[in-house]
């Protein structure tokens, strides 16, 4: 996933309601993506928060996820999301 993809599918997984156990890294990685300065005022390193959001959506070399966002895409104006919901994998268009 590209690095303007990544910022995006963080964006969007922090909006979802059900995260599982991830929630609050990927949760925390998108406000300190927002608000940097905030977490370094409390000695956290914003990118550091960053990385471990985006460790969380991705799908791991073994194939398991670590949350429930596992690709955004843009293309032409229409945003693809390929999510885990369960065991299925659910791909939707949006534009």
């Amino acid at each position: 996933m590209a690095a303007g993809q990544e910022r995006d599918a963080l964006r969007l997984a922090a909006s979802f309601p059900r995260l599982g156990e991830e929630k609050l890294v990927i949760t925390r990685a998108w406000a300190a993506t927002t608000n940097p300065g905030f977490y370094q005022q409390m000695g956290k390193n914003p990118e550091d928060l960053y990385r471990a959001g985006i460790d969380a959506i991705l799908i791991d070399d073994d194939g398991a996820s670590g949350a429930v966002l596992l690709e955004a895409v843009r293309d032409r104006g229409q945003v693809t999301l390929a999510m885990l919901s369960g065991v299925a994998l659910v791909r939707l268009e949006i534009g």
